[in-house]
């Protein structure tokens, strides 16, 4: 009698399982969409593709530290490995900066700021907001 209590258990939990599995299976792939960025988001890692060639370095230079490093982190990912992004946050002193610069050899920045003031960019672009942040993405060639 235990036996097949037993075996009624394990069979229930299989089934239980299985159907689980089919329903996150068809959630992920089918309801899921084509990418885990947002669409506006998508439209300004392309605009960077774009204008930043492979294997280009980049330093993206976030104005917040709070919501800002999340955004900042999903940049860089993006872009990996197709491009070197390496992050700081502000406050970024001058010194710091041109060490970094020696280092990496930037060659592009990449702002996310509410005003482009906080980095010196050169045929600056502005790609627009980011999701539920006041704060801009700018896009330009970093001056040395």
């Amino acid at each position: 009698m235990l036996r097949g209590f037993a075996a009624l258990v394990v069979g229930a939990s299989l089934w239980s399982g299985v159907r689980a599995l089919a329903r996150d299976f068809d959630r992920a792939f089918h309801v899921g969409g084509k990418s885990v960025f947002p669409e506006s988001m998508v439209r300004q890692l392309d605009a960077i593709r774009a204008r930043v060639p492979p294997g280009g370095t980049v330093l993206l230079l976030s104005a917040s530290s709070t919501d800002g490093a999340w955004w900042a982190r999903a940049f860089q990912r993006a872009l990996y490995p197709r491009n070197v992004v390496v992050v700081r946050y502000e406050p970024l002193p001058k010194a710091q900066l041109a060490r970094l610069g020696r280092e990496w050899r930037f060659g592009w920045g990449l702002l996310l700021a509410p005003e482009p003031s906080l980095l010196a960019l050169t045929d600056r672009e502005d790609l627009g907001t980011l999701p539920a942040l006041p704060d801009r993405v700018w896009l330009g060639n970093l001056t040395p």
